[in-house]
């Protein structure tokens, strides 16, 4: 009997040792999993962060895109205007022209005051010329910001620069025409 109980001893000695052994496997596990959730809280902190911040620069790119779209409305008045004084200043000449078949005196006092005009317009011209080439140069970078930021925003200024060649064409074509019309004029 001493030595079944001997034996049933030495069975709960080993069942205790597997048992403790087990605990302590499920200890390690347990204080693994808890760093393992802390490095994951500390992660998705870190993500949340990172997608404010990018919320933040998404919204910086919208405000500057608006500011490109009002500045490119600007530029597009500033032309309107130019084209328009460049369509006056044909009208005058024209007059100036008709007014040559009346008298050698009079057309002499018409071709003065025309060729006032012509100078006071034509440094208007080239002062709004300026202007919409620097407004131009300032919607580009605002435009080549805008681009760095999203896919979206990429295409609305793809749209927006086409929109600006367009207009700068329209100057040079402006700015040719005013070149064609300081060409000197023939005496008749």
């Amino acid at each position: 009997m001493t030595v079944v109980l001997g034996l049933v001893a030495i069975a709960g000695i080993i069942m205790a040792v597997v048992f403790w052994n087990r605990v302590r496997e499920r200890d390690t596990a347990v204080t693994t999993h808890q760093g393992e959730f802390t490095q994951a809280r500390a992660e998705v902190a870190d993500l949340k962060n990172q997608m404010q911040q990018a919320q933040t620069g998404s919204g910086n790119l919208r405000k500057e895109l608006a500011e490109a779209k009002s500045s490119f409305a600007q530029l597009q008045s500033e032309v309107a205007e130019a084209t328009t004084g460049a369509a006056k200043l044909q009208q005058q000449l024209e007059q100036a022209k008709a007014a040559t078949t009346q008298s050698k005196s009079q057309y002499d006092q018409t071709l003065a005051q025309t060729t006032k005009r012509q100078t006071d317009l034509q440094e208007q011209l080239k002062q709004q010329a300026a202007a919409a080439q620097n407004t131009a140069a300032q919607l580009k970078k605002q435009l080549d910001a805008a681009t760095s930021g999203s896919a979206q925003l990429q295409r609305q200024a793809e749209e927006a620069k086409a929109q600006l060649a367009e207009l700068q064409a329209k100057l040079n074509a402006t700015q040719t025409q005013l070149a064609e019309l300081q060409a000197p004029k023939k005496r008749r």
